[in-house]
This record gives structure tokens, sequence and C-alpha cells, in this order.
């Protein structure tokens, strides 16, 4: 198993690099900026929106069997004309970039979504029934991004399980800073933390573990 962390610089991605050093696990880290910590695993400075190697990225690739992908930008930007064409580059080519650039071998991709797709609640606990409400042009971009992961790999849209173990904003604020590790482990092995207001959907079914056996198929599980 090889691990590719995207965002690996960020608070959540960095401290999912950590759990899996700690785990033994092989991985590999991408980001737009260099580390703050030691690293100890291959390092690619990439902005997958503008992608300008892709033979390099898919050089970098060639090994990995697993993506955690975090990258992205969190805005709270509801000016759609303003911000959409550069979060749409961000959140949707990127990822798209990145799933030409995975090699045959790649087996599971777990894409960090967000719990603000589904806008201003109708009913709480917030469940898988609820209907979509993107409210802003973030929250936007990840259902469109869900949407073409789908159709990417040619298979009927999935079931999306938005727990909290992804690097969103909610309700105007972050999550607590020693939250990180905990989302980290939580997104590594399929299930969210649950610590994000009464508005997370409790005690789903873990989804698709990634520290668990490969999939027998390639498989995208999405969380958040």
């Amino acid at each position: 198993m090889v691990v590719l962390v995207t965002g690996a610089a960020g608070r959540i991605g960095s401290a999912m690099v950590e759990l899996l050093r700690s785990l033994k696990v092989e991985r590999r880290c991408l980001d737009l900026a260099p580390s703050r910590r030691p690293v100890e695993e291959p390092w690619k400075l990439c902005d997958l929106a503008e992608l300008s190697d892709p033979e390099g990225l898919r050089a970098f690739c060639r090994p990995v069997t697993h993506v955690i992908h975090l990258a992205s930008r969190v805005t709270n930007s509801k000016d759609f004309a303003a911000t959409f064409p550069s979060q749409f580059r961000i959140e949707v080519l990127g990822t798209l970039n990145l799933l030409r650039a995975l090699p045959s071998s790649a087996r599971h991709v777990a894409y960090a979504s967000s719990m603000t797709v589904y806008g201003a609640p109708e009913h709480l606990p917030v469940g898988e029934d609820h209907p979509l409400r993107p409210s802003c042009v973030y929250a936007l971009c990840k259902v469109v991004t869900e949407q073409h992961l789908a159709a990417f790999l040619e298979l009927p849209l999935p079931r999306v399980d938005r727990g909290d173990a992804g690097n969103h904003v909610h309700a105007g604020r972050e999550p607590p800073l020693d939250q990180a590790p905990r989302d980290a482990a939580g997104l590594a092995h399929g299930r969210a933390s649950h610590q994000h207001d009464d508005l997370i959907r409790h005690g789903f079914p873990p989804r698709s573990p990634l520290l668990a056996r490969p999939p027998a198929r390639f498989t995208v599980h999405f969380d958040c």
C-alpha cells in the first residue's frame, strides 16, 4: 500500500501524514506549499488546478494505491460571478487532473467533501436523505466534484457519507485545533469524528476503511 495525501501541508493533511507515518504506511505527499514539519516522505510541490507538468505528476503517482484527497481552498463567498471560476478550477479540475494522473494500480480514493453541501438544515440531525442545497461557492463546487467523480468512474452516483473529518468551515467556525489528529484518524478508518454541532448525522456505518484490505475494484469514498 502506498498512500498519496494531497493538501499534505494543511492542518488535517499534516495530521494525516503523521498518522500514516506512525502506522508505518508508505506515503507520498502533494501540496502547493512545502511542509512546515520535517519531511520523511517524497514530497511534490504541485498546483493541481494549473497543472504545468502532467508527466511529472504521473511519475510521482506511479506507485500510489490509495489516495486521501484533501487539497482545496475554503471560502464562504456567495459571490458566484467573482469566486466560482477560480474555485471550480481548484476543486473540480484539480480533482480530475489528479484522477488522470493515477496509475491503474490505484484502488481507493477518499475525497473530503463538506457538510455545507446541505445548506440550512430542514431537520436535525442531518442524514443522507437531506436535500443538497449548497449555500456558498465552496459547497457548490464540492457537490459538482462529487458528481464528476461518479461520472469519471462510470458508476451510479454513490451514496455519500458526509461526516466532519475534513478541513471545512461550518456555521462560521473551524474544528478545534486538537481535533485535527482525531479527524485524520477518522478519515483513514472510514468514519467521522462527530464533533460538529448537532448538524452531523450520528452513528452512520463506516464506509470502505482506507486502512482495511483494498477493495476488489477502484472505489471512491466521500467524507468531510
